[in-house]
């Protein structure tokens, strides 16, 4: 089990969660996301690289000035480089969980990350469409996914990297 901490001060704050994020086996990712919202926008987020042994994560999520009593938070599976904003894609979203931090102490939660639904994979591949956002750039074929091998004769970009054919060497 992973532990992490997601503060929001940088003095001593009474009112946190103690957030535990189960990421299933079956779910194709590298990086672990949570992510704290206000109005529904991120203000706080922590991104770790998945360990292969893992499929359990400790996050603490301490109150500062800067966070409301109430909030959104929501933890997100990864593809692509941890530490590369521009060229990571979600892969699985958690429920949208809204809280009100307590007045003082602690409180629990738990969230769960699996592979994405038959509503956002349509060809379950285990890769979330491109259009949710996601790494899989043909939703329609099951051939068609990241990392997927790409022959010169097949003219559909089947690695989902943006070329096809014999235009992709890799």
């Amino acid at each position: 089990m992973s532990m992490l901490l997601l503060c929001a001060c940088e003095r001593r704050v009474e009112s946190a969660f103690k957030l535990k994020v189960e990421m299933a086996n079956a779910l194709k990712a590298d990086c672990l996301e949570v992510a704290v919202l206000v109005d529904g926008v991120k203000r706080k987020s922590v991104v770790v690289p998945r360990e292969s042994d893992s499929t359990s994560y400790v996050v603490g999520i301490r109150r500062g000035d800067d966070l409301p009593a109430t909030v959104g938070i929501m933890a997100s599976g990864l593809l692509g480089p941890c530490d590369d904003e521009t060229k990571r894609k979600p892969n699985s979203i958690s429920e949208l969980s809204n809280v009100k931090f307590p007045a003082v102490g602690v409180s629990e939660l738990a969230l769960s990350i699996g592979p994405p639904s038959s509503l956002v994979d349509k060809d379950q591949d285990g890769y979330l469409s491109s259009s949710e956002g996601g790494p899989d750039c043909n939703d329609a074929s099951v051939a068609a996914f990241p990392g997927a091998i790409q022959l010169c004769t097949q003219e559909d970009d089947n690695d989902c990297d943006g070329r096809g054919a014999c235009d992709d060497t890799e």
